[in-house]
């Protein structure tokens, strides 16, 4: 998959290069393509990590698996009583999963999400900390720290992504454009339609 997605960037690189500089690029093109082909699969191949959590009456255990090149990172049991809060924040192929204990921050980068339990996990832990608020085993309430599409400023995005979309279309529907505008402008419209996506389906559920 990663190979035909890079084939598919390659031809539209060339594509347009030969669109827009026909006979002039194409060697550099290539040569570039080829280099920057190389680099994402060696970054997909040597940046990621593997970490098992557990999830019991007592804490959290989050167990190495596989770490990164150079990299000797000790496992961590985080109890209950010493968390205070924590975020799950989503961002361009990445979640972000942060909890702040007594004892430092902690955070979980996860990317693969047909590939693993991180959603079950999010629900599990929250499951569990609505219990232990409810009970006596933690001296204070864990409380979730709203992300940028939760709070207010999820609202902001969505009203500004609205207004860009809205711009975009009426500039295609009124003008004259011309083939290369129409990529810039579907960059645009992507990009708008992305954020109002995220915060649609980041907003709690009411």
């Amino acid at each position: 998959m990663l190979v035909a997605l890079g084939i598919f960037v390659y031809t539209w690189i060339v594509f347009l290069a030969d669109l827009f500089f026909p006979g002039k690029v194409f060697i550099a093109l290539t040569f570039n393509a080829i280099i920057s082909i190389i680099g994402f699969l060696a970054v997909v191949r040597f940046s990621t990590s593997i970490i098992q959590i557990t999830i019991d009456e007592f804490g959290i255990t989050k167990t190495w698996i596989k770490q990164l090149p150079f990299q000797n990172r000790p496992n961590t049991v985080i109890e209950w009583n010493k968390i205070l809060q924590y975020k799950v924040e989503p961002s361009r192929g990445w979640i972000r999963f942060k909890f702040i204990a007594t004892n430092g921050e902690f955070q979980i980068l996860h990317r693969n999400h047909f590939e693993d339990d991180f959603d079950e996990f999010v629900q599990e832990f929250e499951t569990r900390v609505t219990t232990l608020n409810q009970s006596e085993i933690v001296t204070s309430k864990i409380s979730r720290i709203p992300n940028i599409y939760e709070g207010r400023s999820g609202l902001i995005i969505l009203s500004l992504a609205i207004l860009i979309l809205l711009i975009t279309v009426y500039h295609i529907s009124t003008s004259r454009i011309e083939i290369k505008e129409y990529f810039a402008l579907s960059t645009v419209f992507l990009g708008a339609a992305y954020f109002i996506l995220q915060v649609l389906v980041n907003r709690p559920k009411r």
